[in-house]
């Protein structure tokens, strides 16, 4: 199976704090690839180096075998990587669809050099392609019915939904997820789950998703990754990381 996601011998310090060091790992094309760690492990700065908001002290990532080390976070954007955040950062005084709308704006805003001042904001209401596109995004999230709803007033959840509705909005390949659960309650975390599971399986997305919550993890798991102290602890199949010795003793405490 090809990779979605390549990274090599990932290294990242701030100033002579190594964060990073020698992290590699392998998202296959349509999985889902966990990572997870004890606090201060690495896994979110690995997130910002992999997304183009930090750049590594060494190492390399390659994304749908391209080598996109020294590209921007937009031009990684721009070849298939979206991601969301742990704090979710949506605008309080817009309402569902527009989220949505705004990220269709932006990619056509990204591929189409000529217009590169094209204003996402712009007053005028969606064309018909973009009323069909955000219509069909937010159905496979399962936001049809809250698409007018400010998004002021939904439920963390459903925050979540809505950034996760974002970011399929600008077409990715692969979609990074830090800590999609925080915050969310058993049945907000198990509607999460089964969405992202319904996306691989029904489209070409990968996801890369830091978590916390085991229970998610072995839900929607193919492949894990653990971090100790910014170095890859143990990889390879969830089953079997989550079985060994060493991860039993230092991650999960037994």
């Amino acid at each position: 199976m090809e990779e979605a996601l390549k990274v090599q011998n990932l290294s990242f310090n701030y100033g002579n704090l190594e964060i990073l060091k020698d992290v590699s790992l392998e998202v296959s094309q349509n999985s889902i690839h966990g990572v997870v760690g004890a606090n201060g492990a690495g896994k979110s700065t690995f997130l910002d180096v992999v997304a183009g908001y930090l750049k590594p002290k060494s190492g390399n990532i390659n994304l749908m075998g391209k080598d996109i080390t020294g590209e921007s976070v937009v031009g990684r954007i721009k070849l298939g990587l979206a991601r969301t955040f742990q704090k979710v950062e949506l605008y309080s005084t817009l309402d569902v669809y527009d989220h949505v709308l705004l990220a269709i704006r932006q990619k056509e805003k990204l591929k189409n050099h000529k217009r590169s001042k094209l204003d996402i904001f712009k007053q005028h209401g969606p064309s018909k392609a973009e009323a069909v596109e955000v219509d069909e995004i937010l159905e496979k999230v399962g936001l049809t019915n809250l698409k007018n709803t400010p998004v002021s007033t939904v439920s963390l959840g459903l925050s979540r939904m809505v950034e996760l509705a974002r970011a399929l909005a600008l077409d990715p390949k692969l979609i990074l997820l830090d800590e999609p659960s925080s915050g969310l309650n058993p049945d907000e975390t198990g509607r999460f789950t089964d969405l992202i599971l319904n996306l691989v399986a029904s489209s070409d997305i990968s996801f890369l998703i830091v978590e916390h919550d085991l229970s998610v993890i072995t839900a929607s798991t193919r492949e894990l990754t653990v971090l100790d102290m910014g170095k890859v602890l143990a990889s390879g199949l969830t089953s079997e990381v989550l079985d060994d010795p060493d991860v039993k003793y230092t991650y999960l405490g037994r």
